[in-house]
C-alpha cells in the first residue's frame, strides 16, 4: 500500500531508510498502516540493536535534531548496550525517548529498547508500506504487534488489541 504518513514523520522514515537502518515501525503508527487509522502523538520504533545499525540510527536522529528527554542522558549513551541494560534493570525503561522541540508542534520518537520480540525473527515477519514518496516502511506483522500490546498491559492498548485480534481473525478467515 502507497500511504501519506500523516502523522508527521515521513522525514524520520525517510531519513532511517536512505542511512540503511534496520528498525521496525510499531505503535499508534503501525495500527495506521495496518489500516486501522487513529490518533498518535509519536513514532515508535523498535531498532535492530546491533553496533553497526545503532551507529546510523543515533547519526539519523543527531541530524534530525533529536535529543534525549531525559537530560542526563546523551543520544551516544543509546548505543552502548551496558547502559541499556542498566536502564532495563534499575529504571524499569521500555523505550528510549527522543524529543525534536525545533519542529512546531515538538515531535517525539520513541525507540523500543525491552519487547518480547526477537528482532530478526520480527524482521522477517514484517510487513513493508510505502510511503507517497516510495520509501518503504518496515512495519511490525498483526501477530507481533498483538504479542506487543498484551506485553505492555495497558488498558490504553485494550481496543488496539481487539482491533488486531479481529484483523488476524479475518485474515484466517480469507
Amino acid at each position: 500500500m502507497e500511504s501519506d504518513y500523516e502523522f508527521g514523520y515521513g522525514k524520520e522514515i525517510e531519513a532511517l531508510h536512505y542511512a540503511g537502518v534496520q528498525y521496525l515501525v510499531v505503535g499508534g503508527a503501525a495500527m495506521w498502516f495496518h489500516r486501522h487509522p487513529r490518533t498518535t502523538d509519536d513514532l515508535d520504533i523498535i531498532p535492530n540493536l546491533e553496533d553497526e545499525n545503532l551507529t546510523k540510527l543515533v547519526d539519523v536522529f543527531r541530524k534530525l535534531n533529536y535529543k534525549p528527554k531525559l537530560i542526563h542522558i546523551t543520544l551516544d549513551d543509546f548505543k552502548d548496550p551496558k547502559k541499556r541494560a542498566q536502564w532495563i534493570n534499575e529504571k524499569y525503561m521500555k523505550a528510549f525517548c527522543l524529543i525534536n522541540d525545533t519542529n512546531k508542534p515538538a515531535t517525539k520518537v520513541d525507540l523500543l529498547i525491552s519487547t518480547p520480540l526477537n528482532f530478526k525473527e520480527a524482521y522477517n515477519r514484517r510487513r513493508i508500506e510505502r510511503l507517497s514518496s516510495g520509501v518503504e516502511v518496515p512495519v511490525a506483522s498483526l501477530e507481533d504487534m498483538l504479542v506487543l500490546k498484551k506485553h505492555a498491559g495497558r488498558a490504553i492498548d485494550l481496543p488496539d488489541i481487539l482491533v488486531l485480534e479481529k484483523f488476524i481473525l479475518r485474515r484466517k478467515d480469507d
